[in-house]
């Protein structure tokens, strides 16, 4: 008898489970989508692409639904849902932020001579010079090195790339943004650039193997492969010596132990 009444007891919870999820009672019915700095992509498209409703609540895969408008757009750097007992799901979609434009150009090794000079003479073995800036839509990145649109907002700062093959959706060396994120505050800390407007120089970057050639209200030249607040302690410090000098300065090189500093001439 008392199998019986537990047989029952199950029989009648997975019954009355069944015609639950079976129901409306439990489905999505509603999309509301929140975007926030969203750029590539309007919310039409978005409640087109997730194609969830009625769908039910608690199968609902957040997972696969999030990482199918991560390969979709790249311009969205994440997606949270909400689900509500009201039959909807709130979608906050969140954009990634523009850092800085990207261009690409070729290197020109130097001769065989020029790379056998002394250690000295290293200084002169790189190209400080700073390429045209480009015209019209260049490929940009956010703060992580992650390419995700194109634009021609010209108020962004430039950073040129030796020989690399660039396009929407790839990740750059997350290392080497995470360096020219912080160089770039410094700079505006340290009064090299208008705190409002980074291009306000304009601040311009170039790559170059371990190296990285920033030309602003100055020329500055870091080493990735040294420590860049190490290096920017020092920039600092001359920066610094030169205000009360009453000097104003041309280029700095931090990538040795001695900064070579270059001075305006006097006129």
């Amino acid at each position: 008898m008392k199998r019986k009444y537990i047989f029952a007891i199950c029989l009648a919870f997975f019954l009355l489970l069944f015609l639950i999820l079976k129901s409306n009672l439990l489905t999505i019915q509603k999309i509301n989508i929140q975007p926030f700095n969203i750029s590539c992509v309007n919310d039409k498209l978005l409640e087109n692409d997730l194609d969830f409703k009625g769908q039910n609540i608690f199968l609902f895969d957040q997972k696969k639904a999030k990482q199918k408008i991560l390969n979709k757009y790249y311009c969205i750097k994440d997606v949270f849902f909400k689900l509500s007992p009201s039959q909807q799901i709130e979608v906050n979609v969140i954009g990634r932020q523009a850092f800085s434009r990207l261009a690409v150009i070729k290197n020109i090794p130097f001769e065989k001579e020029l790379q056998e000079a002394s250690p000295s003479s290293v200084s002169a073995l790189i190209d400080k010079s700073m390429p045209q800036v480009p015209n019209g839509l260049t490929l940009v990145t956010d703060e992580t090195g992650f390419v995700f649109d194109e634009t021609e907002d010209t108020l962004l700062p430039v950073i040129f790339l030796i020989d690399q093959n660039i396009a929407k959706g790839r990740q750059l060396d997350k290392d080497l943004f995470e360096n020219i994120v912080l160089i770039f505050n410094k700079f505006k800390e340290f009064g090299l650039v208008d705190p409002q407007n980074l291009s306000g120089g304009i601040l311009l970057t170039k790559i170059m193997e371990n190296n990285i050639i920033i030309k602003a209200n100055i020329e500055v030249v870091l080493s990735s492969e040294k420590n860049i607040l190490k290096q920017l302690a020092s920039l600092q410090l001359i920066l610094q010596k030169a205000k009360i000098d009453g000097k104003e300065m041309k280029s700095i090189d931090l990538r040795f132990d001695k900064p070579v500093v270059n001075f305006q001439l006097k006129k």
